[in-house]
């Protein structure tokens, strides 16, 4: 969270609310958000697809059981 938090104070300084044109800069929030959202899934509602197999498949992700940022530089 540290480097999250540095990042968001690098990018947008005391201003806290975020704005669409500093998205594209806050590249490690984004990992973080992806990582987080590979390993525990939101559950869909609408189409129901067994995904969570898929997403903790080693043969698919190397380590897939660990939360592991370096995997989605540069995506």
């Amino acid at each position: 969270m540290k480097k999250v938090q540095m990042q968001l104070e690098t990018v947008m300084g005391m201003n806290r609310k975020v704005k669409g044109s500093n998205l594209d800069k806050l590249e490690y929030l984004d990992m973080v958000i992806k990582e987080r959202m590979r390993i525990h899934q939101v559950q869909l509602l609408i189409i129901p697809i067994a995904i969570e197999g898929r997403l903790h498949d080693p043969n698919a992700w190397d380590e897939a059981e660990k939360f592991w940022l370096k995997r989605l530089e540069g995506t």
